[in-house]
């Protein structure tokens, strides 16, 4: 049975993107995994909000921020967006920062977090999904 209107399109679409993909070559020596103490951060703001920029090798990987009582930090790329969160109001609503103890297990969770999402990001380009980027990641095409 043919298909038709938009659905052959996309498949047509998708047929030629598979036949115009490069395969991915595997790399002589692939990179080691990163470790969340290679995530250097620097502190942006102490105040409301406290934010931080985070860095691997001095290439920015990482924005987190804590304002009105919430956490997040956040990567760039296709691949973007909340990597990790945390309601600091569950803990205490009525001191909506950082006590020094839970300042201490976030930011290590949040460089855990960051280094996944690096790791995550070097599979996709070594499997050929994507090709790298310095704005994030793209898809590939010929």
């Amino acid at each position: 049975m043919r298909r038709r209107g938009l659905f052959a399109g996309l498949a047509a679409f998708v047929d030629w993107l598979n036949t115009k993909s490069p395969q991915a070559q595997p790399r002589e020596n692939p990179p080691m995994p990163v470790r969340p103490d290679q995530i250097e951060l620097v502190e942006t703001c102490s105040c409301s909000p406290e934010q931080y920029d985070a860095f691997l090798a001095g290439e920015p990987v990482g924005y987190l921020r804590l304002r009105y009582g919430y956490f997040a930090v956040e990567c760039p790329g296709p691949c973007d967006g909340v990597v990790y969160d945390w309601d600091v109001s569950e803990h205490d609503p009525w001191l909506p920062r950082f006590t020094e103890a839970d300042r201490i297990v976030q930011l290590q969770k949040a460089r855990e977090a960051i280094a996944d999402w690096v790791n995550k990001r070097r599979t996709l380009v070594d499997s050929g999904a994507f090709s790298s980027d310095p704005n994030g990641l793209k898809p590939r095409r010929a």
